[in-house]
């Protein structure tokens, strides 16, 4: 240190084409940043200003933006899911959850099988919390220990019972009820199958959006309507309920 013009520009020019403009100048705002809490110069001029100029011109268009679940698709997924089955009531259980509750997915089911950690997944005997406000208003709590923004410190999941067929609560509970033989320490939103040795599995990221994309497609969304991964529109807190 310091890092000599050449470099950094060499290490722009390495990734122009891969990532945003954007990108590339929030990794170099924070490598001058460190140079300057290191009481190092910092050598980013001329021949840095031409190089990013150039990545700039050949930054790759920005990612489709992807289409969010609304009201809509919760209503499809309340119609046509078995919810006497147990895999489609744990299904609609995460789907309700995340959208009423405004949780990433990632929170609520793990990526594949095998990748369970108690650590950052909430288990099937966790404390499901179940009030009801003075007004008659019900509402649920529980503890996810992990998330994307604050780590292990994890977060509260509060959901807040409404009168839509896709009531979080109604469909948690539902879950619950219905799996409840699943071993305590197993993930929270597990269900029961006669695939499996066990007699149980759990529900992953991939089988969740599969059996989602089933219904939605078929159900007035188009093709393009297929989700590869769970973007709400936050509409929960603003449903006149």
């Amino acid at each position: 240190m310091p890092a000599a013009e050449h470099l950094i520009a060499s290490f722009v020019a390495f990734h122009a084409g891969k990532v945003r403009h954007d990108t590339i100048g929030n990794w170099l705002a924070g490598l001058a940043a460190w140079h300057a809490l290191n009481g190092a110069a910092w050598c980013g001029e001329r021949l840095l200003a031409y190089v990013k100029r150039g990545a700039k011109k050949l930054e790759p268009p920005p990612k489709e933006k992807r289409p969010p679940v609304t009201l809509e698709h919760m209503h499809a997924l309340f119609k046509f899911l078995d919810l006497k089955n147990s895999f489609d009531a744990a299904v609609f259980a995460i789907a309700c959850v995340a959208f009423w509750g405004c949780r990433r997915l990632g929170e609520l089911v793990i990526p594949s099988r095998g990748c369970f950690d108690a650590v950052k997944h909430a288990t099937a005997d966790t404390e499901v919390r179940v009030r009801t406000l003075p007004s008659g208003a019900k509402y649920t709590a529980f503890h996810v220990p992990w998330t994307k923004t604050t780590k292990n410190a994890g977060a509260d999941v509060i959901l807040t019972g409404n009168p839509d067929p896709s009531d979080p609560i109604t469909a948690l509970s539902h879950h619950r009820i219905l799996n409840a033989s699943i071993p305590p320490g197993a993930p929270m939103f597990s269900f029961l199958t006669n695939d499996t040795e066990d007699g149980w599995a759990p529900m992953t990221r991939d089988w969740f959006l599969e059996r989602c994309n089933e219904i939605w497609p078929q159900n007035s969304f188009s093709e393009e309507r297929i989700l590869t991964s769970w973007r709400l529109k936050v509409v929960g807190s603003r449903e006149p309920f």
